[in-house]
């Protein structure tokens, strides 16, 4: 198989937007989609409303996103001494808002 063929039928599945091109920037117009999972951040409006500009003005036509509001618990969990419930390690903030998804 040569190196041109080895993203024949991929994708590339990525956080956020403009990640795609941090990361995958060598490949990103080898695959045949990418798709972003997060775009809403609900306290910082300004980061929502520039990932959607971004997906809006990106030239890309193989893009698309799954539009899911990050839960925000980014560091918030206690990896020193873990408390594990139904639904993973217990976190600090948005519990509630993270086991209803």
């Amino acid at each position: 198989m040569s190196s041109e063929n080895n993203f024949e039928k991929s994708i590339v599945v990525s956080a956020h937007p403009d990640d795609e091109i941090l990361w995958f920037s060598s490949i990103v117009d080898r695959v045949d989609e990418v798709v972003l999972c997060y775009l809403n951040c609900p306290s910082k409006l300004s980061w929502s409303e520039g990932r959607r500009r971004s997906l809006f003005e990106n030239p890309m036509k193989n893009i698309s996103c799954l539009g899911i509001a990050e839960s925000e618990v980014f560091s918030d969990a206690n990896f020193c001494d873990p408390l594990i419930t139904k639904y993973g390690i217990k976190i600090k903030k948005n519990a509630l808002r993270v086991e209803s998804i």
